[in-house]
């Protein structure tokens, strides 16, 4: 599995490109959105990641799926003229590069 890290945080590249929809229709989740109590854990690890997609100037921030111990987020950004979609799980934190 090739790696790729982006201000100190390690990604798996993945080796297929995706292709958006011109519109998203799912609304952006916070993790309040969520749950009606987060663990101060999950918010932790939410706003860890809030603040990472802030430093590479994402856009598209939201959580994608989640269940009672886990949650996914998903946001978009460039990083040296590369356009990436970033998927964020419990083990691993996935990158595909935008067509």
């Amino acid at each position: 599995m090739k790696t790729i890290e982006i201000k100190g945080v390690t990604f798996e590249l993945q080796n297929k490109e995706i292709v958006l929809p011109i519109v998203e229709w799912d609304p952006y989740r916070t993790i309040w959105d969520c749950y009606n109590r987060p663990s101060d854990t999950k918010v932790s690890i939410y706003e860890s990641w809030l603040r990472y997609a802030t430093e590479v100037d994402a856009y598209g921030f939201t959580v994608s799926s989640y269940s009672c111990n886990f949650f996914s987020l998903e946001f978009k950004f460039t990083h040296e003229g590369i356009r990436y979609h970033a998927h964020i799980t419990h083990a691993h934190n996935y990158l595909y590069k935008i067509a």
